[in-house]
């Protein structure tokens, strides 16, 4: 499944959009909605923020689980009950999710978040970078990563334990 984002509701998109970011703070006023770019009948998730700085978004569905990333916050959304699961906020920006045996591990400015399909952050490793970490690599015991450590190329390796966030 592909989304867009946009600043708005396309006319296409009926009746309404469904607040995907429902517990957010009240200070939060702007607003991006995601559509399911290849469904024959859109849906729109709307999604508040407190302001536009960052350039990355994703959204990825698992089953009827609907995760999100966007500024910096990742979002689980069922789809089924139409209600917020998790709302995690990701230490300076998200970068990238990626999924793996019933987890989604979450990349950010400085580190990688585990959280679990039900919505339980298991773990966070937020000592890796400065401006990105992106995920390589995933085996059966570890995460392979790359972090910024020094803008603009200076980029590391590190390999942590897929259980608990620590590296090897």
């Amino acid at each position: 499944m592909k989304f867009k984002f946009s600043p708005s509701i396309p006319e296409s998109v009926w009746p309404k959009s469904t607040l995907l970011s429902d517990n957010t703070p009240s200070e939060f006023t702007e607003s991006v909605y995601m559509i399911d770019a290849d469904s024959e009948y859109p849906v729109a998730y709307e999604i508040k923020y407190e302001y536009d700085f960052n350039p990355f978004k994703e959204g990825l569905i698992v089953g009827d689980i609907l995760a999100v990333g966007i500024q910096n916050h990742f979002y689980l959304f069922d789809l089924k009950t139409q209600k917020n699961i998790l709302s995690q906020e990701i230490e300076g920006y998200f970068c990238k999710i990626y999924f793996d045996e019933d987890k989604f591990f979450v990349t950010g400015a400085s580190g990688v978040y585990a959280i679990s399909k039900e919505g339980k952050l298991l773990w966070e490793n937020n000592r890796l970078g400065v401006d990105g970490v992106l995920i390589g690599e995933i085996n059966e015991n570890a995460l392979f990563l790359n972090a910024q450590i020094d803008p603009p190329d200076g980029w590391k390796g590190f390999r942590l334990n897929k259980k608990n966030g620590l590296e090897f």
